[in-house]
């Protein structure tokens, strides 16, 4: 599997065409409006207001990369510039007559004159004078201030009346130097100028001076319907190349030999789908993110999609990709019968995140565009003696932070691809740091009756019994052998996530840590709070005790030395099952210290009151806890028990045998190790 993962890139090489054109599209669809900024006096370090698609606009246009962007996050970089120029040139009187009432944030002489000497202190560096709940604030339009953009270095178009393309002089000439793209479709494109069929974009309309703060921003806008009218206005599309005669029986052929390659980049919010709502992907309902994806498939030539966005995982790596067909029933008068198809599609697809949850960013990171794609290139287009999954996921990394601060994974924002052809979505393993415990490598050790071992990784991704469908509720996993987890060379353990587009729940049967203890597996499950529930049923957890003993509570139990629980559930924002009825979702663990459970189950948590550390639990009972009979509730899907009494007997046998016979490892094996 992962041999031929390496192999992927060089077989791209075969039909490759060195002539790339890269667009950077950011749509904010007025959830980073400046408004909110100036008309909200409660935001603290203003933080939502100038968000990440803000951050990628500004970066993108000091790097002189082709943008496309919306008329409102545009006004949101020639406000904020303007704003801050003002505040730190001109006289009290003037900002008072210019700015007093016009926003909340500006309501007195007061209010004017406070954020003026704010806006001076940030220009001259001097931020400790600024209070802290400012500092985010004046960060923000100071970097809009401090980022030149020169009309003479750009053209600027509009489309549509939301949209903005902004293209930088100097990449048009670059694109004219000896060896570029011959400028053949002027055979079929006689009314389009050379340097839109040197681009591969048709023109909007000029914005002589775009800097000027009269832009018109909408104050409804759907998600999506714009951007999908505006994409064949923009685009020189398969559609545009018939011959002379009207002719489009030779448009494929002519899509594949003249129109450009396009690497795109795509930025928006996101949101969960809700009842009676569609989710959001990249600022795009769903729907019309789907048609999207689809113009980009059969209209144009593409060959990457990066796209990032909150809740781009889980079942936003499903619905997307999948279509609904109908066929008559055999009867005359049956109910015609619904089949989930999956998509597919010619170009590659990398999408920010595995997980289904809103995007963390402790810190403004900075998008290194120039970086981005030519490594890209490189990865896929340029043959290289050695190509790793690292080099794609460090290109990745330039314009998404994939590492904390500690260069530890961020297990929450793994990045997923969809190669062309293909029908599902892949990890990016780095280094191997990430352990998948997929169905294939669980029944290869539960045929062979073999352990699982997992040693020096961050992150282990437990899959569901079968690929992921959306229209399932509730999905789930077995592991009938032993896993065997031990620390990484940092004395960590690893994440542990479900990979499932659904609320999971997935069994263990026996689940041993060696030298790490209780609380800290448990922070293992909890670290991603994953907005569907999981979770996770281990007949037998063994671990050391490094939990506090509260009220001699664990009886019997030494602390820091091993010990065993039995029928444990491990909750990871999921419902309580003692309690069907508890409409409240939970994370912490449920165990019993004998086999029998006999009465005595006790449940943990994180402390609220040590500011979430793992390290450091509280006792709480659960509600209806004590009503608990001598056992938890039965896993609720049926175990194979002839199948697990047969593999835990060829176990006994190797335990009692004194010299057991080491067989040579497969090379499969030695992959998946």
């Amino acid at each position: 599997m992962k041999k031929l993962f390496f192999l992927i890139p060089f077989l791209l090489l075969q039909n490759c065409i060195a002539d790339f054109r890269e667009l950077v599209i950011l749509l904010d669809w007025a959830n980073e409006r400046i408004e909110r900024d100036l008309d909200n006096l409660n935001i603290v370090q203003n933080l939502k207001s100038f968000g990440p698609v803000s951050n990628s606009l500004t970066s993108a246009i000091l790097q002189k990369i082709p943008i496309l962007t919306t008329a409102t996050l545009w006004k949101n970089f020639v406000l904020r510039k303007q704003i801050f120029n003002d505040f730190v040139t001109d006289d009290l009187s003037i900002l008072i007559k210019k700015y007093q009432g016009k926003f909340k944030q500006f309501a007195t002489e007061e209010d004017i004159k406070t954020f003026a000497e704010y806006c001076k202190l940030r220009k001259a560096k001097k931020e400790e004078q600024i209070p802290v709940e400012q500092q985010g604030r004046l960060n923000s339009y100071f970097r809009c201030y401090q980022i030149q953009f020169l009309s003479s270095q750009w053209r600027v178009e509009k489309f549509n009346n939301y949209f903005y393309l902004l293209l930088p002089l100097e990449y048009l000439e670059n694109l004219k130097k000896p060896g570029s793209f011959a400028i053949a479709q002027k055979n079929f494109l006689t009314s389009l100028s050379d340097d839109e069929l040197l681009l591969g974009l048709k023109k909007g309309v000029i914005i002589e001076n775009p800097l000027l703060n009269s832009i018109e921003t909408p104050l409804k806008l759907k998600l999506g319907t714009e951007f999908e009218v505006i994409l064949p206005q923009l685009f020189i599309t398969g559609n545009d190349l018939q011959d002379k005669d009207g002719n489009s029986k030779k448009t494929e052929q002519n899509k594949l030999q003249y129109l450009h390659e396009w690497l795109f980049y795509l930025v928006g919010h996101g949101a969960p789908i809700k009842e009676g709502k569609p989710g959001i992907i990249a600022g795009l309902f769903t729907s019309y993110f789907k048609r999207v994806l689809a113009f980009f498939n059969n209209q144009i030539e593409t060959k990457l999609l990066l796209y990032v966005s909150c809740f781009v995982g889980g079942k936003h790596l499903l619905a997307p990709y999948e279509h609904s067909w109908f066929y008559p029933s055999l009867l005359s008068k049956g109910i015609k019968r619904k089949e989930i198809i999956p998509e597919v599609f010619n170009y590659i697809i990398i999408a920010s995140g595995l997980s289904y949850l809103p995007t963390q960013a402790r810190r403004i990171y900075f998008p290194n565009y120039k970086a981005f794609f030519k490594d890209i290139k490189e990865y896929f287009y340029i043959q290289q003696a050695k190509k790793r999954e690292s080099d794609l996921f460090n290109a990745i990394n330039y314009v998404y932070p994939l590492y904390e601060q500690t260069g530890e994974l961020k297990v929450t924002q793994l990045p997923v691809i969809r190669y062309p052809g293909i029908e599902w979505f892949s990890i990016i393993n780095i280094d191997k740091k990430i352990f998948e415990l997929t169905r294939v490598l669980v029944e290869t050790r539960e045929a062979e009756a073999r352990e699982i071992p997992i040693i020096d990784k961050e992150l282990i991704i437990v899959y569901p019994e079968k690929l992921p469908i959306s229209t399932i509720r509730r999905i789930h996993s077995e592991v009938l052998v032993p896993v065997r987890i031990k620390k990484d060379k940092n004395n960590k353990l690893p994440a542990i996530i479900s990979s499932a587009a659904n609320p999971a729940t997935h069994y263990f049967e026996q689940l041993i840590i060696e030298n790490g203890g209780l609380s800290e597996i448990l922070r293992s499950f909890l670290i991603v709070q994953e907005h569907y529930g999981r979770t996770f049923y281990i007949k037998q957890l063994t671990s050391n005790n490094d939990i506090i003993d509260y009220q001699s509570k664990m009886v019997g139990f030494v602390k820091d030395k091993p010990i065993d629980l039995y029928n444990v559930i491990i909750l990871v924002n999921d419902i309580n099952p003692l309690d069907p009825k508890d409409p409240k979702k939970y994370n912490g663990i449920i165990f019993s210290t004998t086999k029998t459970g006999d009465n005595n189950f006790m449940a943990y948590w994180p402390s609220k009151s040590h500011e979430g550390k793992m390290r450091i639990l509280s006792a709480r009972i659960l509600p209806d806890l004590q009503k608990i009979e001598k056992k938890v509730p039965q896993y609720p899907y049926k175990i194979q028990q002839a199948k697990l009494k047969k593999i835990f007997e060829v176990l006994e046998k190797r335990k009692e045998s004194e010299k057991p016979i080491d067989q040579p490892k497969s090379e499969k094996e030695e992959i998946i190790e």
